[in-house]
């Protein structure tokens, strides 16, 4: 575990939404964090995954499909 100073007002309105989630701010802020740090995971890999595709001929990397994602979203 470690400690991270964040503004007042930050925590603040975190508790007000965890509240309406029916959760502590504590695991909010997780959640948060790991989407975060999910979706900066995939964009990564989708950076490194297009020029790899159009290295290889296809030309219909630069128009990427985003049904599956939004299926993974759910």
């Amino acid at each position: 575990m470690i400690s991270v100073r964040l503004p007042r007002k930050l925590i603040d309105d975190l508790k007000l939404i965890a509240n309406k989630e029916g959760l502590g701010y504590q695991p909010l802020m997780r959640r948060v964090l790991m989407r975060f740090a999910e979706g900066e995971f995939r964009s990564m890999a989708y950076q490194k995954l297009v020029p790899s595709l159009s290295d290889m001929g296809r030309d219909d990397c630069d128009k990427p499909d985003l049904k599956p994602l939004a299926r993974a979203a759910g």
